[in-house]
């Protein structure tokens, strides 16, 4: 699982300690809510229920948080997400920040029944969403 992180606001120290990026990120220490949250629905609720016999449930996943001010490329966000947040913090503040999204799937299996009646044992990929990071 991934973790992103932002300055805790009750670390305070001496102000001059706040001055290099080295301090700076070694502040970076409060994990944010930036996580793929579970998300438990049945084949049943998106209708697929009539073509796939198993499993009953699925758990696709999302994620939901706030993306850091500062991205690093520890968070595995792209170059464009990285320039994309300084353009919003530098230049034009209506170009939205970077979004918390899925960075890593996993895939479902499922039993299925093919127009023809035959039972079929499908793998589908990038189906679950196992991490998340901001782009």
């Amino acid at each position: 699982m991934l973790e992103l992180y932002q300055r805790s606001a009750d670390m305070h120290g001496h102000p001059r300690e706040n001055r290099t990026i080295g301090a700076t990120m070694v502040r970076l220490v409060k994990p944010l809510a930036n996580v793929a949250r579970h998300l438990r629905v049945s084949f049943r609720q998106l209708g697929w229920d009539h073509w796939i016999i198993a499993p009953h449930f699925y758990t696709p996943n999302y994620c939901k948080g706030v993306c850091p001010r500062v991205l690093h490329y520890g968070l595995n966000s792209p170059n464009h997400a990285i320039i994309q947040n300084l353009v919003n913090e530098l230049v034009d503040p209506s170009v939205p920040r970077p979004s918390c999204v899925p960075y890593k799937y996993v895939p479902i299996s499922v039993l299925l029944i093919e127009a023809n009646g035959s039972i079929l044992y499908k793998e589908y990929e990038d189906m679950i969403a196992q991490s998340c990071t901001c782009r």
